[in-house]
């Protein structure tokens, strides 16, 4: 949803409150001061009107949030019937073994969030050997930051997942995931990598061949991140939607654990 309509849900919210509480105002609801006892009679005078014209602008505000969402629930419905079309047709509709994500651009502010949190969290991976270059390093790795967050998901999939990826517009050498390789390159990528998910990967470690095969193949940066995966996955199919006149980018990930 977009900003005027998580604000619209709010004053929905807000608008039927205010004009239930009008009704229960007396003498002293705003204090025993001058200024609260002048507002307090100027509701209780006009209760009435106050409450007409705040019912009028609430339900006016209904009709105003159902043109606004409109576009929102058919592009939802959309969605969903596309995903829905796409488990049938190609994934066998087995939801348990498949998942479909969109991932989109994050906006201004938490893009500006994720690079402070990516710079304090490297400044302190390196700490306390950071030198001038190390420093510059970080510097830059963040400069050129971007990133991607999860639009979508239909399929198997963690529930609670804030999963974010790092796009580096100037080369795709650190960017991460399919995801983020797609986003970068603007181009499909169609990978098979070898299943590990039998493995041990705490005895089996970040040098077994197959388990260094699966980071390298699947832009997967670190050990940590590989067993965090809730569920590896040897098939990812992954490519890149434009809209809006090519200014807007959906990343389109297809994963088959089978």
């Amino acid at each position: 949803m977009t900003l005027w309509q998580y604000l619209l849900t709010c004053l929905l919210v807000i608008g039927p409150t205010v004009v239930a509480s009008i009704q229960f105002v007396d003498k002293e609801s705003f204090g025993k001061g001058d200024l609260g006892k002048a507002l307090a009679a100027i509701i209780i005078e006009d209760r009435l009107w106050i409450t007409l014209i705040a019912s009028i602008l609430t339900a006016l505000l209904g009709i105003l949030s159902t043109i606004l969402f409109r576009p929102y629930l058919v592009q939802r419905k959309f969605r969903e019937s596309l995903m829905d079309g796409i488990f049938e047709q190609v994934l066998d509709n087995d939801r348990n073994q498949a998942r479909i994500t969109l991932f989109k651009d994050v906006g201004f502010f938490r893009r500006w969030w994720y690079r402070f949190k990516d710079f304090v969290g490297l400044l302190r991976s390196s700490w306390p050997k950071v030198d001038v270059n190390e420093f510059l390093r970080i510097c830059n790795y963040c400069r050129y930051a971007h990133y991607i967050q999860i639009s979508g998901r239909w399929g198997n999939h963690h529930k609670n997942s804030k999963t974010y990826f790092y796009v580096n517009k100037q080369t795709s050498d650190s960017c991460q995931g399919v995801a983020g390789q797609v986003r970068q390159r603007e181009e499909m990528i169609v990978i098979s990598l070898p299943r590990i998910d039998g493995l041990d990967l705490e005895k089996a470690g970040k040098d077994h061949p197959d388990v260094s095969e699966f980071m390298k193949r699947g832009y997967i940066s670190s050990f940590k991140h590989l067993k965090s995966i809730n569920k590896l996955a040897p098939h990812i199919y992954g490519n890149i939607i434009s809209a809006r006149a090519g200014k807007k980018k959906i990343v389109f990930v297809i994963v088959d654990i089978r």
